[in-house]
């Protein structure tokens, strides 16, 4: 089983990759109509809120 730091780590990894795509999707204008974009921005928003949430609780673990 993998362990709580592995588990969180790809829960990061998967939220970086979530937002570089959807940041490229919006500049490029595939974004879709206004609500699909607005739609992707807030979930960036929750996305990065998370991060900053949870990157602390690791940073003793990069540190070392």
């Amino acid at each position: 089983m993998f362990s709580e730091d592995e588990i969180t780590r790809n829960r990061i990894e998967v939220r970086r990759n979530a937002i570089k795509a959807i940041r490229a999707s919006i500049v490029d204008g595939t974004s879709g109509d206004i609500k699909t974009a607005v739609a992707q921005i807030d979930f960036l928003n929750k996305a990065i809120s998370e991060l900053q949430a949870t990157l602390p609780k690791l940073r003793p673990v990069y540190a070392s």
